[in-house]
Protein backbone atom coordinates (compact mmCIF):
# COMPACT_ATOMS: atom_id res chain seq x y z
CA UNK A 1 0.00 0.00 0.00
CA UNK A 2 0.85 3.35 -0.72
CA UNK A 3 0.01 7.18 -0.17
CA UNK A 4 -0.90 9.13 -2.66
CA UNK A 5 -1.95 12.83 -3.08
CA UNK A 6 -4.41 14.41 -5.32
CA UNK A 7 -3.58 17.62 -6.29
CA UNK A 8 -5.65 20.68 -7.97
CA UNK A 9 -3.86 23.82 -8.77
CA UNK A 10 -0.81 22.85 -7.32
CA UNK A 11 -2.01 22.38 -3.92
CA UNK A 12 -2.60 19.13 -2.52
CA UNK A 13 -6.59 19.16 -1.51
CA UNK A 14 -6.74 15.25 -0.97
CA UNK A 15 -5.09 12.03 0.67
CA UNK A 16 -5.94 8.33 -0.09
CA UNK A 17 -3.76 4.76 0.40
CA UNK A 18 -4.22 2.63 -3.12
CA UNK A 19 -2.53 -0.68 -3.33
CA UNK A 20 1.25 -0.35 -4.68
CA UNK A 21 0.31 0.30 -8.25
CA UNK A 22 -1.32 3.87 -7.49
CA UNK A 23 -5.23 4.62 -8.38
CA UNK A 24 -6.58 2.77 -11.28
CA UNK A 25 -6.49 4.08 -14.76
CA UNK A 26 -10.14 4.87 -14.84
CA UNK A 27 -10.03 6.73 -11.21
CA UNK A 28 -11.88 10.02 -11.70
CA UNK A 29 -8.89 13.04 -12.26
CA UNK A 30 -6.44 9.68 -12.55
CA UNK A 31 -3.73 11.95 -13.58
CA UNK A 32 -3.53 14.15 -10.65
CA UNK A 33 -2.75 12.14 -7.92
CA UNK A 34 1.09 11.30 -7.53
CA UNK A 35 3.21 8.89 -5.23
CA UNK A 36 4.37 10.89 -1.82
CA UNK A 37 5.28 9.38 1.54
CA UNK A 38 4.76 12.69 3.36
CA UNK A 39 2.50 15.13 1.07
CA UNK A 40 -0.36 16.51 3.57
CA UNK A 41 -3.62 18.37 2.20
CA UNK A 42 -2.42 21.70 1.87
CA UNK A 43 0.98 20.93 0.39
CA UNK A 44 2.40 22.54 -2.77
CA UNK A 45 3.47 20.76 -5.69
CA UNK A 46 5.63 22.09 -7.87
CA UNK A 47 7.68 20.68 -10.52
CA UNK A 48 7.44 17.28 -9.49
CA UNK A 49 8.11 18.15 -5.89
CA UNK A 50 5.60 18.44 -2.78
CA UNK A 51 6.49 20.83 -0.66
CA UNK A 52 4.52 22.15 3.23
CA UNK A 53 3.32 25.25 3.31
CA UNK A 54 4.83 28.58 5.01
CA UNK A 55 4.45 28.62 8.23
CA UNK A 56 1.61 31.03 9.56
CA UNK A 57 2.96 34.49 10.55
CA UNK A 58 3.51 34.89 13.90
CA UNK A 59 0.34 35.96 16.05
CA UNK A 60 0.11 39.61 17.21
CA UNK A 61 1.36 40.57 20.75
CA UNK A 62 -1.26 40.47 23.02
CA UNK A 63 -2.67 43.78 23.92
CA UNK A 64 -1.58 45.13 26.83
CA UNK A 65 -3.14 47.36 29.12
CA UNK A 66 -1.65 49.55 32.07
CA UNK A 67 -4.43 49.19 35.03
CA UNK A 68 -3.64 51.14 38.40
CA UNK A 69 -3.48 48.10 40.74
CA UNK A 70 -2.80 50.49 44.05
CA UNK A 71 -3.71 53.95 45.20
CA UNK A 72 -3.81 55.73 48.09
CA UNK A 73 -3.27 59.44 49.55
CA UNK A 74 -0.77 60.00 52.62
CA UNK A 75 -1.09 62.58 54.72
CA UNK A 76 1.46 63.99 56.74
CA UNK A 77 1.52 66.13 59.83
CA UNK A 78 4.43 67.14 61.90
CA UNK A 79 6.76 65.04 60.22
CA UNK A 80 4.91 61.57 60.68
CA UNK A 81 2.32 60.12 58.69
CA UNK A 82 -1.15 60.96 60.23
CA UNK A 83 -3.29 59.11 57.99
CA UNK A 84 -3.40 56.92 54.88
CA UNK A 85 -7.05 57.42 53.12
CA UNK A 86 -8.31 55.81 49.90
CA UNK A 87 -6.04 52.56 49.95
CA UNK A 88 -6.38 49.98 48.06
CA UNK A 89 -3.60 46.66 47.84
CA UNK A 90 -1.63 48.80 50.11
CA UNK A 91 -0.95 47.90 53.60
CA UNK A 92 0.28 50.70 55.35
CA UNK A 93 3.34 53.81 55.06
CA UNK A 94 6.20 54.27 57.23
CA UNK A 95 8.11 57.71 57.60
CA UNK A 96 11.85 56.49 57.21
CA UNK A 97 14.02 59.88 57.14
CA UNK A 98 12.81 63.52 55.58
CA UNK A 99 11.78 62.99 52.30
CA UNK A 100 11.24 59.08 52.88
CA UNK A 101 8.56 56.77 53.35
CA UNK A 102 8.20 52.71 52.81
CA UNK A 103 5.10 51.72 51.20
CA UNK A 104 3.81 48.32 51.63
CA UNK A 105 1.85 46.25 49.66
CA UNK A 106 -1.38 44.65 50.82
CA UNK A 107 0.19 40.90 49.40
CA UNK A 108 3.55 40.42 47.56
CA UNK A 109 4.13 41.11 44.35
CA UNK A 110 4.71 37.97 41.43
CA UNK A 111 8.09 40.53 40.19
CA UNK A 112 9.11 44.49 39.91
CA UNK A 113 7.46 44.92 36.82
CA UNK A 114 5.08 47.61 38.01
CA UNK A 115 5.25 51.47 37.72
CA UNK A 116 5.00 53.05 41.11
CA UNK A 117 4.10 57.12 41.07
CA UNK A 118 4.03 59.40 43.61
CA UNK A 119 2.89 62.74 43.00
CA UNK A 120 1.33 66.25 44.92
CA UNK A 121 -0.29 69.49 43.89
CA UNK A 122 3.65 70.57 42.37
CA UNK A 123 5.12 72.23 45.17
CA UNK A 124 7.84 69.39 45.96
CA UNK A 125 9.29 66.24 43.59
CA UNK A 126 8.29 62.95 44.70
CA UNK A 127 9.31 59.78 42.99
CA UNK A 128 10.16 55.79 43.02
CA UNK A 129 13.54 55.09 42.51
CA UNK A 130 13.85 52.16 40.48
CA UNK A 131 16.51 50.75 42.58
CA UNK A 132 13.88 51.24 45.40
CA UNK A 133 11.04 48.97 44.14
CA UNK A 134 11.00 45.33 46.05
CA UNK A 135 8.23 42.96 45.82
CA UNK A 136 7.14 43.84 48.92
CA UNK A 137 7.04 47.04 49.49
CA UNK A 138 8.71 50.60 47.60
CA UNK A 139 10.26 53.88 48.71
CA UNK A 140 9.05 57.25 47.70
CA UNK A 141 11.18 59.85 47.72
CA UNK A 142 10.25 63.53 48.65
CA UNK A 143 12.40 66.15 47.93
CA UNK A 144 12.33 70.33 46.88
CA UNK A 145 13.20 71.14 43.40
CA UNK A 146 17.05 71.93 44.83
CA UNK A 147 16.75 68.66 45.61
CA UNK A 148 16.89 68.69 48.97
CA UNK A 149 14.64 66.18 51.36
CA UNK A 150 11.53 67.56 52.55
CA UNK A 151 7.76 66.84 54.36
CA UNK A 152 5.17 68.06 52.47
CA UNK A 153 1.80 68.02 53.64
CA UNK A 154 0.55 64.88 51.43
CA UNK A 155 1.68 62.87 48.13
CA UNK A 156 -0.19 60.21 46.30
CA UNK A 157 0.58 57.42 44.92
CA UNK A 158 -0.38 54.68 42.87
CA UNK A 159 1.22 51.72 41.16
CA UNK A 160 0.20 50.34 37.35
CA UNK A 161 0.75 46.81 36.21
CA UNK A 162 0.35 45.95 32.72
CA UNK A 163 -2.37 43.30 32.00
Amino acid sequence: MKNYAHVADGVVDNVALFNDEGPPPDWPDFANWHQSDVAQIGWTYTGGEFSPPPPPPPSPPAPTTAVIYAICQITLAGGEVSSVTTSANLAGVLRLDVGKYWVFFAQEQEDTSYLALAYDSGTVRAYIDEADKFVDYFVVTITDFAGNPVDPAGVSVEVKRVI
